[in-house]
């Protein structure tokens, strides 16, 4: 995963995180579960960029930029 998709993605989650809670679109009862299935989804990408190249192949394998 390339580090601009991550961060793009990472920012969009973090304007949802705040919206959900600063405005009044998610009734109050349901803003825990969208915060957490937020959270899920943002911790499932970063461990995605953390364990994989930009190309594909998992971290632990020595990245070479073609």
């Amino acid at each position: 995963m390339k580090l601009s998709s991550n961060l793009i993605i990472q920012g969009a989650a973090l304007i949802v995180q705040y919206g959900n809670q600063a405005s009044g679109l998610i009734p109050a009862k349901y803003r825990t579960y969208v915060a957490l299935a937020v959270g899920l989804a943002q911790a499932l990408v970063a461990w995605h960029a953390h364990n994989v190249n930009p190309d594909g192949t998992p971290a632990a394998t020595a990245y070479v930029k073609k």
